[in-house]
C-alpha cells in the first residue's frame, strides 16, 4: 500500500477545511482528555489518518450544535450549519473510498447523509414542540446510526459493531441532551453536554483510526 499517497490524500482533506483542532487544545489544557497518541506517533500516514478522523468528528459536533442552536433560536444561519454537516459526510467518503472501495464509500456517504436528514427531522419536531413526532424522529435517527455502524463494521473486522454502536449512540444521546437543555433554556447543561460531545468525538476518532491502521496495516 502506498502510504505516502494515503498521507497526501488525507492531509488534503484536512487542509481543505478550516478550524482543525479547534477544540482539542482547550480539552487537553484543561486535562479533560489525554493527548491522543495516534496523531503524535507512528508514520506520517498514521498521523494524517488520525488527524483527519479527529477533524471530521469534531466538525460534526461543532456544526451539529450550531444547527441545534440556530433552529431553536430561529436563526437564519441554520441552513449553513446543515450544509456544513452534509459537507462533512462527503469528506468522510473521500477518506474511506480509497481504503474500502468506491461502493463502500458511497454507501457510507448515503447513510451519513440520512443521519444528517434525521437530525433535521428531529429538530423540526423539537422546534414545533411536537413530542410524538420528536420521539418518532429520534427513534429513526438512532436506527439510521445503527445501520451505519453495522455497515462500517462489516467492512473492517477490527471494528466491533457493538463498540462502534455504543460510542456513536452516546454521541447522539449527548446531542439529545443539548436539544432538551436548550428547549428548557438550561444553558449550563447545554454547554456541559457540548463539551462532553467533543470528548466523545475524540474517543470515536481514536477508535476509528486504530481500526483502520490495524486492518489496512498502515505503517
Amino acid at each position: 500500500m502506498n502510504t505516502k499517497l494515503i498521507a497526501t490524500a488525507l492531509i488534503s482533506v484536512i487542509i481543505g477545511s478550516a478550524g482543525m483542532y479547534l477544540a482539542l487544545p482547550f480539552l487537553h489544557k484543561q486535562g479533560i482528555v489525554e493527548q491522543s497518541s495516534l496523531p503524535l506517533t507512528g508514520s506520517s500516514a498514521q498521523r494524517a489518518l488520525a488527524a483527519t478522523l479527529e477533524k471530521l468528528l469534531l466538525d460534526n459536533v461543532i456544526w451539529s450544535h450550531a444547527y441545534i442552536v440556530a433552529v431553536l433560536g430561529s436563526n437564519a444561519d441554520a441552513p449553513v450549519a446543515l450544509e456544513r454537516l452534509v459537507q462533512g459526510q462527503e469528506h468522510l467518503n473521500l477518506l474511506l473510498a480509497p481504503l474500502y472501495g468506491h461502493e463502500a464509500g458511497l454507501k457510507t456517504t448515503s447513510l451519513t447523509k440520512e443521519y444528517v436528514q434525521g437530525l433535521e427531522h428531529v429538530m423540526q419536531a423539537a422546534k414545533a414542540q411536537d413530542s410524538t413526532k420528536f420521539q418518532q424522529a429520534t427513534k429513526q435517527w438512532h436506527a439510521t446510526l445503527d445501520e451505519l455502524t453495522t455497515h462500517l463494521s462489516s467492512k473492517n473486522p477490527a471494528w466491533s459493531r457493538e463498540k462502534l454502536t455504543d460510542l456513536f449512540q452516546e454521541l447522539l444521546r449527548l446531542y439529545g441532551v443539548q436539544i432538551e437543555a436548550r428547549l428548557r433554556s438550561n444553558w449550563k447543561e447545554d454547554a456541559t453536554s457540548f463539551e462532553q460531545a467533543l470528548i466523545q468525538a475524540h474517543i470515536i476518532a481514536q477508535e476509528l483510526a486504530r481500526g483502520i491502521i490495524a486492518h489496512k496495516k498502515i505503517g
